[in-house]
C-alpha cells in the first residue's frame, strides 16, 4: 500500500475578468483516489477530479482554492492556491483644477492601481504618475504636475 501524498500542488493564478482559471493537483496513493476541491475552505459541488476549471471568472471568485485528496488510508489537503482576478477599472469622475488632474473609480481590495500618462499618443511608453492599493471603495489617483496643454491618461490594474 503506497502512502497518500500530493506530488504537485495547485499553483496560484492571476486571471483577467471573464478569463479561465485551471487548477491541477497530482497525487499518489492507493487507487482509487478521491478529490474534493474547496473555495475558501468550503467544498465546491461537483468538483471531484484532479483538476478544477473555472470558466468566465469574476471578482467574486477571487480567493483561496485547495483540494482534499483521499484514498482508503485517509486524506491529505493541498496547500492553498490563490486566484486573483484583474477587473478593468471604470472611470467614475475626472476633475482638472489648478494644474492637477484627479481620476476616481471603484477599486477592489488586493489589487494595485496605476495612473499612467502620455504627452503624445505616439510616445513609446506610458509613464506612471501615481499608484495606490485598492480599498474596496472609490479610489482617486492624481497627477499633480499636469502642466502640458494635452495629456492622455489611463488607469491600469495589476
Amino acid at each position: 500500500m503506497e502512502p497518500l501524498t500530493i506530488t504537485s500542488q495547485p499553483q496560484s493564478q492571476t486571471v483577467t475578468n471573464g478569463g479561465q482559471a485551471v487548477f491541477t493537483v497530482a497525487a499518489k496513493g492507493s487507487p482509487p483516489l478521491g478529490y474534493q476541491w474547496q473555495f475558501d475552505a468550503n467544498p465546491i459541488s461537483g468538483a471531484n477530479s484532479a483538476s478544477l476549471t473555472l470558466a468566465t471568472v469574476n471578482a467574486s471568485m477571487a480567493g483561496a482554492y485547495r483540494v482534499v485528496v483521499s484514498d482508503a488510508s485517509g486524506s491529505t489537503t493541498s496547500s492553498n492556491a490563490f486566484l486573483r482576478v484583474l477587473v478593468e477599472p471604470h472611470i467614475a469622475n475626472v476633475t482638472f483644477a489648478s494644474g492637477q488632474v484627479r481620476i476616481s473609480f471603484p477599486s477592489l481590495n488586493g489589487l494595485n492601481y496605476l495612473l499612467e500618462y502620455k504627452d503624445q499618443l505616439s510616445d513609446a511608453s506610458w509613464k506612471v504618475v501615481s499608484s495606490a492599493p485598492g480599498t474596496g471603495g472609490t479610489l482617486t489617483l492624481s497627477d499633480l504636475t499636469a502642466t502640458v496643454p494635452t495629456r492622455f491618461y489611463r488607469v491600469r490594474v495589476e
